[in-house]
């Protein structure tokens, strides 16, 4: 996953987020094949500051 959101997500991607009592989140939602699985659907998030070397 680290490799993928430095290759292939840029912040123009994310969607921002306020969990109450948390903070602010940088969310990228993504649909489709991971490892040996042909479909998934999942949510990468990033507290507060998201680079494209930040680890989701």
């Amino acid at each position: 996953m680290d490799d993928f959101a430095e290759q292939y997500i840029r912040k123009s991607d994310l969607h921002s987020v306020t969990v109450e009592g948390q903070g602010k989140y940088w969310i990228y939602p993504y649909e489709g094949p991971v490892s040996d699985i042909e479909n998934v659907k999942l949510l990468l998030s990033w507290k507060n500051a998201y680079t494209a070397s930040s680890k989701p």
